[in-house]
């Protein structure tokens, strides 16, 4: 079909309605066609996961129907082929095999182990000039981001690795711009600078005892989630009078855990705090934050219900209004933003 046939406002008006999978192989077929996919800017997210030897690549949009996933995994015998194709990007060439799942409208790109270089650079590039995604999130070991992606822009990057050197991750958060949520759920070794990129993160997801209570307190994001810390009462306590003084001025939820136990009688006393007034915020405080994906929703409920055990703190510097809440080995804080007038 030669698009130069309709009137540019038709061939735009009938991309809309395409899925994300058709516009990616259409967009194939023509410099046209590529140009007029490109124009009409489809919102769009996109999932690179590469976990022991094995490679995704997902493109979801919720403006058109279905997902395009290039994957290696061999499609399963009773799967629909939808075609054995040759893919042509520029001067490369791919070998895959499609298929089609009905239940969720998802067009399956089948590539070989041997491609994996090629999913991750060519095809990764293609897709990101092509829709723009506007959240890239990489699941992988840093040894891929390094090799992959260093001079890329992310929404997420889930660091993937058990252990690694925290020179490591501070030169590939050098290299890689993260713009929202940093995961790193294993062990990371070495002392971390004292600028480190780490605590810059907007959002951070991190787990295990080698974030020291000192590290936790140089938190200059929005939201954290800090799993199994040595974090103790007294550090509670030097936080709450560090905010009241005005640190943290991006902080907006603080979600902690630690080994060691907690004691709110020793924390209360000491900062003036108030019981709810419902004429000055509501009962549940909103999380908003990308690591909701990292909560139970049931847990996350009884968190969020800041009714009856939670202590109110204002700050008199910008009239802030804050909830913390303490059990034996959790500690939640929650800024209120949008409070009642």
């Amino acid at each position: 079909m030669d698009i130069e046939q309709f009137p540019i406002e038709i061939v735009y008006y009938m991309l809309q309605y395409l899925s994300v999978s058709d516009l990616f192989f259409l967009s194939l077929s023509s410099d046209d066609f590529y140009n007029a996919v490109k124009k009409i800017k489809v919102n769009s997210y996109l999932t690179v996961t590469k976990i022991n030897g094995e490679c995704s690549l997902k493109l979801i949009s919720p403006d058109a129907t279905g997902c395009l996933v290039f994957d290696t995994q061999k499609p399963d015998p009773r799967d629909l082929i939808r075609g054995r194709n040759i893919l042509r990007i520029g001067n490369e060439k791919v070998k895959v095999k499609a298929t089609y799942f009905t239940d969720n409208c998802q067009t399956t790109v089948h590539i070989r182990e041997k491609n994996i270089p090629k999913m991750l650079s060519l095809i990764f590039n293609y897709i990101n000039e092509l829709f723009k995604p506007t959240d890239i999130c990489l699941n992988m070991k840093l040894k891929n981001v390094e090799k992959y992606f260093k001079d890329d822009t992310v929404y997420t990057l889930n660091i993937m690795d058990k252990s690694v050197n925290g020179e490591r991750v501070e030169k590939v958060l050098s290299q890689l711009t993260v713009e929202g949520h940093l995961i790193a759920l294993g062990k990371i070794t070495g002392k971390l600078t004292t600028n480190s990129k780490i605590n810059s993160m907007n959002q951070l997801h991190i787990r295990g005892k080698w974030m020291t209570p000192a590290q936790i307190l140089k938190f200059d994001g929005e939201h954290a989630l800090f799993d199994n810390t040595l974090f103790k009462t007294e550090d509670i306590g030097l936080f709450l009078n560090a905010w009241m003084n005005g640190a943290y001025p991006n902080l907006e939820t603080l979600i902690l855990h630690s080994k060691n136990t907690f004691y709110p009688s020793e924390v209360t006393p000491k900062i003036a705090t108030k019981p709810w007034d419902p004429k000055q915020r509501t009962r549940h405080y909103k999380y908003r934050s990308r690591m909701i994906d990292h909560i139970n929703r049931l847990h996350l409920a009884y968190v969020c219900d800041c009714a009856h055990d939670g202590f109110d703190i204002e700050r008199k510097s910008d009239g802030l209004l804050a909830t913390f809440k303490i059990s034996w080995n959790h500690f939640f804080f929650f800024v209120w933003n949008e409070r009642f007038s």
